[in-house]
């Protein structure tokens, strides 16, 4: 056996190194190296600690560690290095952290695959911790040791303590290798510092795709999809060739842009240049397609698809939901399930939420009875959804029940809550629960105040309303400084998204609750007023006889191109009738065509309102010949009161009549006849 070479000259993979030492060296003794006339040193244990480490076997790793610390060779260096970085690739940080405080040599290498593993593993603190205690010994750092703290900040969002690494990297002259200086770059970005990030950019020597692609990236992440383009094009006039995740970056501006053309163009280039075929840039071009709405595309596209893999039925499945074709998704889910493909939470996620938008209580049932059996119903973004979907359903006893077994509730899920009770006229309830989520010292969000606006508006709430207007004047200060430190920093404000929908709920809100004086103070600081926003106020004012206004709104509102709806012409023909302006109502009613709205009964009853009380009887028989339904209770006894007014003896007889058979106990009509038989 004197001829055998030592186990690290073999050059065995891994896998053989271990079998080679778990055959010949038992831990019992009935065979050993010995037996056999081999004795293990220090590299054939940092050679099989490797293997574990690339397995990720800490049974045999441990078993190892024991032996090691028998044969007393643990603080050899290539030993107790083989055996933190096993202990940190098995994820075992605190006995990789003991090895490492035991070690009289603890060079950069270590230090840096430390602070790696608790970054990785979410430690981000322990891993400055890690850089501070490195510095206090006056360890020289490397590119890597960088590399790694700088992305530890990242994951805490440690602003000050990057800056301090930068300026040691720009010190030590590191700044000019592209892996540092690019994670500066994507540090900056990450912070939303755009301007420093910019800085950063400007100051590197060479900048490769790989620098372009993270100052994109960060961009778009940060929602400055035209300025990723600028660059996009500033990159294409010095020469640097886009690589697949340049193109994915550009396809995912102009998706978020919803910029067709330009996608489409951008489609073309990336066949010409052979990259369609590439599965990031396949499941990019999915997604735009997704995003700008062209379903048809993104079909094709996926039918296509070079592999369809879980990213891109997700990607198909997402495109469905967000365009509300639910059918269209849960037959995708179908397809999944019988070609018993794996599904994730994004799948199921996208599945409730079009069980939710289509109202399917059976279907989206057995979603959740699959979630509870793959064991996903404890990822909070599936609860959430599962919450969510029950809420929309009005099936609010389950929503509640399955919301209070939950040990974590986050803003979303309170959000949900809200505005499932809010949907469905729980008023009452919904705002309990925006008053329990702020008792757990829960921030609401837009949405929760504009459910929490529209629960107000229906109980007519009008003081809880003001407390929540007065809430959303101090969160917007507080935006408002946000944004003012992120210009500062080098931000541009201008895509800084507006508080329109919140603010169209303000209006909603005092418009229902009768206080057109605040819901007009609002409409005039706003730029921009949603169609509901529109109705609210044009209804508001014409339930208080405004008519002269309502009439300017209306107008106002279609200068403006906001497109008028049935509950519009509504309040416009109610406060025509209330003023008694027969030609203007007339005209409005005929003017329903334009927008291809069919009058429904409640714009009949308006009309014959009208013409009754202005004694035309004649267009009235007329629009009771045209009704495209049988009259209800109101038409009759508004008929009723105008031919009491006119004493118009046979059409009263005949509406009294017509009421009777649809309601034989309503007092007013039998007093109001009784006086057009006095009259006569």
């Amino acid at each position: 056996m004197k001829g055998i070479p030592s186990l690290p000259m073999l050059q065995l993979t891994y896998m053989q190194s271990l079998a080679f030492f778990k055959k010949h060296y038992t831990f019992s003794n009935s065979l050993n190296f010995k037996n056999h006339g081999l004795c293990p040193d220090h590299a054939t244990f940092a050679c099989c600690l490797k293997a574990c480490s690339s397995l990720a076997d800490d049974v045999n790793g441990k078993t190892i560690h024991s032996e090691v610390i028998v044969k007393g060779v643990e603080m050899i260096k290539t030993v107790g290095t083989a055996l933190i970085n096993m202990y940190i690739k098995c994820g075992l940080l605190d006995d990789a952290r003991q090895i490492f405080d035991g070690m009289p040599d603890q060079n950069v290498a270590l230090w840096t695959a430390l602070i790696l593993a608790y970054t990785e593993q979410g430690s981000g603190h322990d891993a400055l911790e890690c850089v501070e205690r490195m510095q206090l010994q006056s360890v020289s750092p490397d590119e890597s040791m960088f590399v790694c703290s700088l992305k530890a900040c990242i994951s805490i969002d440690c602003v000050n303590k990057g800056r301090e690494l930068h300026s040691e990297i720009v010190e030590k002259g590191f700044e000019r290798n592209p892996f540092v200086s690019d994670t500066l770059v994507d540090m900056y970005m990450k912070f939303r510092h755009l301007r420093d990030a910019r800085h950063t950019f400007e100051q590197l020597q060479s900048r490769t795709v790989v620098s372009w692609n993270v100052l994109l990236t960060g961009y778009i992440d940060n929602g400055y999809n035209e300025e990723a383009l600028m660059c996009l094009k500033h990159m294409h006039s010095v020469g640097i060739l886009p690589d697949e995740i340049t193109f994915a970056c550009s396809l995912k501006a102009f998706g978020n842009l919803k910029s067709a053309l330009q996608a489409r163009g951008i489609h073309s280039r990336i066949c010409k240049e052979g990259f369609d075929k590439n599965i990031v840039v396949a499941n990019a071009l999915l997604d735009v397609y997704s995003r700008i709405g062209s379903l048809l595309e993104a079909q094709k596209l996926f039918d296509q698809h070079p592999v369809q893999n879980l990213g891109a039925w997700n990607t198909l499945l997402t495109c469905f939901v967000e365009h509300e074709c639910s059918g269209e998704a849960l037959n995708i889910f179908k397809q999944m399930k019988s070609k018993h493909l794996y599904r994730d939470k994004i799948t199921y996620v996208c599945c409730l939420k079009a069980c939710g938008q289509s109202k399917l209580l059976e279907e989206g049932a057995q979603i959740h009875i699959d979630i509870v059996k793959e064991g996903l119903d404890i990822e909070l973004s599936v609860a959430n959804s599962v919450v969510d979907f029950y809420a929309r359903c009005a099936c609010l006893t389950e929503a509640v029940q399955l919301f209070e077994k939950l040990p974590v509730k986050n803003i979303i899920l309170w959000s949900s809550m809200v505005a499932g009770f809010a949907e469905h006229e729980h008023d009452h309830e919904a705002l309990q629960i925006f008053k329990k989520m702020q008792a757990d010292g829960v921030s609401p969000t837009d949405i929760t105040y504009i459910s929490t606006l529209k629960a107000c508006g229906n109980l007519g709430a009008l003081v809880q309303g003001q407390e929540v207007h007065t809430e959303i004047v101090i969160m917007s200060l507080h935006n408002v400084m946000h944004y003012s430190s992120m210009i500062e920093a080098g931000a541009s404000c201008r895509n800084y998204s507006t508080l329109v929908p919140l603010e169209n709920a303000l209006i909603h809100m005092y418009g229902k609750c009768g206080s057109m004086l605040n819901a007009d103070a609002i409409c005039d600081t706003i730029s921009i007023i949603n169609e509901a926003g529109w109705n609210v106020l044009i209804a508001g004012h014409a339930r208080k006889g405004d008519t002269r206004l309502v009439l300017e709104l209306f107008d106002r509102m279609k200068y403006l191109g906001i497109q008028p709806d049935w509950s519009t012409f509504l309040s416009v023909l109610t406060a025509c009738s209330h003023e008694g302006l027969v030609n203007e109502g007339e005209n409005y009613f005929h003017g329903m065509e334009e927008y291809k709205i069919e009058p429904r009964i409640e714009h009949y009853n308006c009309m014959i309102h009208l013409f009754s009380r202005a004694g035309r009887f004649k267009e009235v028989l007329q629009l009771l010949e045209k009704l495209p339904h049988e009259p209800n209770l109101d038409t009759w006894c508004s008929l009723l009161g105008s031919c009491s007014k006119w004493c118009n003896k046979e059409l009263g007889i005949f509406a009294f009549d017509s009421a009777l058979k649809l309601d034989k106990t309503h007092s007013a009509m039998f007093i109001t006849m009784s006086n057009i038989y006095a009259g006569s």
